[in-house]
């Protein structure tokens, strides 16, 4: 084998190689991403928006239950606990099923039955408490302890479930993944330069259009890589979002609490418990609109995300496939010319 046909032909090994490579490290990186958004979309959103939604619809039913109570073992006859509350326990039921249908696992998706569990109980003390007796007391009584549950076992149990889903969300993927694509596609271009200054110099060839076309396509191939940087601002950006719509319950949460608060201050003396801490008013929480247009902006990017972190592993795979014919195209024709030739 001569020296000149030794080097075209590791030129072409090696550039089919280093393809390969960029090919392995892009779908790696791209695939990373696009997981990262699956799981934003699929668990995260859905989760931690169900249960603050949750926690805000119960502290809402607490309050009207409380507020619609007599608030006296000699008052007037309770006439239930009003339709304001059943809406509000319809709401919580169903931002819990939007947890436990969310992509949780471990430990979350436990957590969300007890929360449940506990929930029914709270339903059913409250209609106790409205339920005519001959003794108000008993039903002042029965309040008491659905309000005790609240406080003291189910949003205690709902801000345990939102640390398991913060611990239960994989950590994104970081750039330095993007190492992986980057440093073989530089191999890469070396060699395709190296490649045309050969051909130039032993073949007396300006330059391969084959191996320009591959030259091209290489550096078309970097920027389609970069769809994994983009997916990455997508995630981060719909992430961002979601901590907002979170901030934006939690708002709403207090505005509630301080609006129910001289109820359930006379009620608390009532039972003989200390006067609650009323929080302030806070700033003008965010509305039922506001609330939805974030919620599908959140679901709209992450899907975004989804969508060009899938379309960059098809272009990726057609460029290097194109590539790698490219590169055999312009060099496997110079193999062949000196498998005969001697030094």
């Amino acid at each position: 084998m001569t020296g000149t046909r030794r080097l075209v032909l590791r030129l072409w090994l090696g550039a089919l190689a280093a393809t390969l490579v960029t090919l392995t490290g892009a779908v790696v990186a791209i695939e990373l991403g696009r997981r990262d958004a699956e799981a934003l979309r699929g668990g995260e959103a859905p989760a931690r928006e169900g249960l603050a939604a949750a926690r805000q619809a119960l502290v809402e039913a607490d309050s009207k239950a409380v507020g619609q109570f007599p608030g006296s073992p000699d008052g007037t006859p309770a006439t239930g606990p009003g339709e304001a509350y059943r809406e509000a326990i319809a709401t919580a039921g169903r931002q819990l099923a939007q947890v436990s249908q969310a992509d949780l696992g471990g430990p979350a998706a436990e957590s969300v039955q007890v929360v449940n569990g506990l929930l029914s109980t709270y339903d059913a003390l409250i209609d106790q408490a409205f339920r005519e007796t001959v003794d108000p007391a008993l039903n002042l009584a029965y309040l008491q302890y659905a309000h005790h549950l609240l406080d003291e076992e189910i949003l205690p149990q709902l801000a345990t479930l939102q640390g398991e889903v913060d611990q239960a969300q994989p950590a994104s993927p970081g750039s330095e993944r993007h190492v992986l694509w980057v440093a073989p596609l530089v191999v890469l271009a070396g060699l395709l330069g190296w490649a045309q200054v050969t051909l130039a110099s032993r073949f007396r060839r300006t330059l391969s259009a084959p191996l320009l076309a591959a030259s091209l396509l290489a550096a078309g191939l970097a920027v389609t890589a970069t769809l994994s940087r983009d997916a990455d601002g997508d995630v981060a950006a719909g992430r961002a979002t979601l901590a907002a719509l979170v901030g934006d319950y939690r708002t709403r949460e207090t505005r509630i609490r301080s609006g129910g608060c001289d109820a359930l201050s006379d009620a608390s003396r009532e039972w003989g418990d200390p006067d609650p801490v009323c929080p302030p008013d806070g700033p003008a929480p965010a509305t039922d609109r506001e609330l939805l247009r974030k919620a599908n902006e959140v679901s709209m990017t992450a899907q975004d995300a989804t969508a060009v972190a899938s379309r960059g592993i098809v272009l990726v795979i057609v460029l290097s496939a194109l590539i790698a014919l490219l590169v055999t195209l312009g060099l496997l024709p110079r193999v062949e010319e000196y498998r005969f030739r001697r030094r």
